[in-house]
């Protein structure tokens, strides 16, 4: 593996780990974007977890059509240059988990350690839905000419997309 390969491994689990919230993007049915954000939790899958109500129009979204996008981005107050935030991009497939399962307690437990006692009182609400974010692909921009394909569902196998740079006038 090259240092390049190694090195966008390590930004992307950087991103990764330092997230609290990704901004979603869903479609309604009438095909119209919607963009919105959510917390999240991340599994040690690569699985992401979100908790949303239905309320919001993201999650009629998610329950009518089950693909979605979503971003981690850099905060802007860290970024080296606002034209280069390091950001990952990752096409998903949307999965209810049903309220009260095993499963739902389990990664529920997780989400509560994570986001505190707001989560606490927010997993008694019956409105909202708590949804497994399963990747497809994803796309980590990070600088100029650092532009990152990951093709597998735990985010692993990596193809530089552009090691020519980008072209000048």
């Amino acid at each position: 593996m090259t240092s390049l390969i190694n090195e966008a491994l390590k930004q992307k689990n950087t991103l990764i780990t330092k997230m609290d919230s990704v901004v979603l993007a869903t479609l309604d049915d009438k095909n119209m974007p919607n963009s919105s954000y959510a917390p999240c939790f991340v599994d040690e899958n690569n699985h992401f977890y979100i908790y949303i109500s239905l309320l919001s129009k993201h999650t009629k979204n998610l329950i009518l059509n089950k693909n979605v996008s979503f971003m981690i981005i850099e905060d802007e107050s860290d970024a080296e240059n606002i034209f280069g935030r390091k950001r990952l991009t990752i096409d998903a497939f949307a999965q209810k988990i049903v309220r009260d399962s095993d499963n739902w307690n389990q990664i529920m437990d997780c989400m509560e350690k994570k986001f505190g006692n707001t989560l606490t009182y927010l997993k008694k609400m019956t409105d909202f839905n708590l949804f497994k974010l399963v990747p497809r692909q994803g796309l980590l921009v990070y600088g100029f000419a650092r532009a990152f394909k990951f093709t597998d569902e735990k985010l692993e196998t990596v193809d530089h997309l552009n090691d020519q740079g980008h072209s000048q006038k």
